[in-house]
């Protein structure tokens, strides 16, 4: 399978609310031309189900894991520049992704872990992220081949930051 295609199916296993524009910049500070819609992660809302918490109030973690996962998972989805400019509004976002990736990796959810990376890395683009998303793709290609063009694009991408050799290095392995 294309990593294209599975990722896309990783992302509809997701559920998206509609937001009104007006609540959009009640919770996160930003002004959007139209009601979009946030992705949360399922898997998330569930286990807050079973610990039976009031979901009336949907806590924002939710919805910053979602985008993030989105953005990783489809770099042309429609309300990316909104989800970047509303988690460019809320405090410590990065690092509680940063928080998210780690336990994804405790848990050894390497795929979840690859796309939230990636999903940060089109908010704070630096050397750090990019090793640690090379990693994770080289442990994931070990498994499976199909993760073998992606980490050669990652790498290419890594390849244009100015004084960055590692990713020379890596190509150098793996072709």
């Amino acid at each position: 399978m294309e990593m294209k295609s599975y990722l896309a199916e990783k992302l509809s296993k997701m559920l998206f609310l509609e937001i009104k524009k007006g609540k959009i910049f009640e919770i996160f500070k930003v002004r959007v031309d139209e009601n979009i819609y946030v992705p949360l992660k399922s898997k998330s809302l569930v286990e807050e189900i079973k610990q039976s918490e009031d979901l009336d109030n949907i806590p924002i973690i939710f919805f910053l894991e979602g985008m993030f996962f989105v953005l990783g998972a489809d770099e042309d989805f429609k309300f990316n520049n909104e989800y970047k400019n509303m988690l460019d509004n809320i405090p410590k976002s990065e690092d509680y992704i940063k928080g998210r990736i780690f336990e994804e990796i405790k848990r050894e959810n390497y795929e979840d872990a690859y796309v939230l990376l990636k999903g940060l890395l089109t908010l704070e683009e630096s050397k750090d992220i990019y090793n640690k998303l090379i990693l994770i793709l080289e442990n994931l290609r070990q498994k499976d081949k199909m993760y073998k063009e992606e980490e050669l694009n990652i790498i290419e991408r890594a390849k244009k930051l100015e004084g960055y050799e590692k990713p020379y290095l890596y190509e150098s392995i793996i072709k």
